[in-house]
């Protein structure tokens, strides 16, 4: 009789424990869906967005903007504080109080040299900040590509890509790295040449340059690694000719669509050049004969450029700038040669 008993008791205690998982099990459910519930209905108010050192208008326009968004992302009603007086969190529980609010969203939108940092701060509450994102923008315009990413980061919590960078082409978003990482290209470019002194054929006249070569393009600089060719135009028996093979470093202070451009190079150069020259034979019956003189040489040159790029967010540049070339070789008693070349060039 003893073993039946204790089945019974057994049968009876799993009993319970199946009537108790039974129990969390829907208390669970319960949980999960009230938080769900909770999680949706949360209402969130754009409370503020300050400027700094950008019109109010714009800042504005992105703060309905953000608003907007977020009541997109989240497919429930999101809210606004009309005057945007309050951007910092120590007004936080006011708002949230005055609005009836879960989530209070500020932010700030500031210049900082040629771009925009745009920062937003979501906060409960007491004011306890419990999301924050950050963007950099280059132009006001691209403020509404910002306000789309920033309040899919908020509400999913995910990340905007803190120091991302929006694009100057258009107000398709383009990551910055896309634009930072080191480039390797190909140049080609046309000079038009005006010597001057005495060093280059006793300076005849304007001249022709090419030049191809390979541009590495960084952030801020550049590489220009260039073989070029210099040619005299002007017809007669003074002329001049030289190959520059220089290397130099340029300087692009701005990432827009525009950048000045500044820099300098140096490298060896093979010159050529030839002389007219009239001596006088005879004391009695004096005779001029013309001869001219003809020199080759190997030196060392060099440029400093000044000008500007455009297209610089393409992969198709434009650059138009001007170069100072003076160049030391010797050729027929001279050693310094200079010149001044304009130049237009496309980088691909």
């Amino acid at each position: 009789m003893a073993i039946p008993a204790t089945l019974r008791r057994m049968g009876a205690f799993t009993i319970r424990v199946g009537r108790t998982l039974r129990l969390w099990g829907v208390l669970l459910l319960w949980a999960g869906a009230a938080s769900t519930v909770r999680a949706e209905a949360q209402q969130w108010v754009v409370a503020g967005v300050k400027a700094g050192g950008v019109d109010a208008l714009s800042v504005e326009t992105f703060r309905e903007l953000l608003s907007a968004e977020i009541e997109r992302q989240r497919a429930v009603s999101a809210s606004q504080v009309s005057g945007g007086a309050c951007a910092e969190a120590g007004c936080v529980p006011e708002v949230a109080q005055r609005a009836g609010a879960d989530i209070v969203v500020v932010g700030q939108v500031g210049r900082l040299g040629e771009t925009l940092l745009v920062t937003v701060h979501a906060h409960d509450r007491s004011g306890k900040r419990v999301r924050s994102q950050r963007l950099t923008v280059n132009r006001l315009e691209d403020l509404e590509a910002a306000a789309t990413r920033l309040a899919k980061a908020l509400v999913s919590g995910g990340d905007a890509k803190d120091g991302m960078t929006l694009g100057t082409v258009t107000t398709k978003e383009k990551p910055a790295p896309l634009r930072r990482d080191f480039s390797h290209d190909f140049t080609l470019r046309v000079a038009a040449v005006v010597p001057f002194g005495d060093g280059l054929g006793g300076a005849p006249g304007l001249g022709l340059g090419v030049d191809v070569g390979y541009w590495g393009e960084a952030e801020h600089f550049a590489i220009d690694v260039r073989l070029g060719v210099r040619l005299d135009l002007v017809p007669g028996d003074d002329g001049y000719g030289y190959l520059p093979l220089d290397v130099g470093v340029m300087w692009l202070p701005l990432l827009g669509n525009f950048t000045p451009l500044i820099g300098a190079g140096m490298g060896p150069r093979f010159h050529w050049e030839s002389r007219a020259r009239n001596p006088t034979l005879g004391t009695v019956i004096p005779t001029r004969t013309e001869e001219v003189d003809r020199a080759v040489g190997f030196g060392i040159g060099g440029y400093a450029r000044l000008g500007a790029m455009f297209l610089r967010t393409y992969s198709t540049r434009i650059t138009l700038y001007v170069d100072y070339e003076p160049g030391y070789a010797n050729l027929n008693g001279r050693d310094f040669q200079q010149a001044v070349s304009a130049n237009l060039g496309v980088i691909f």
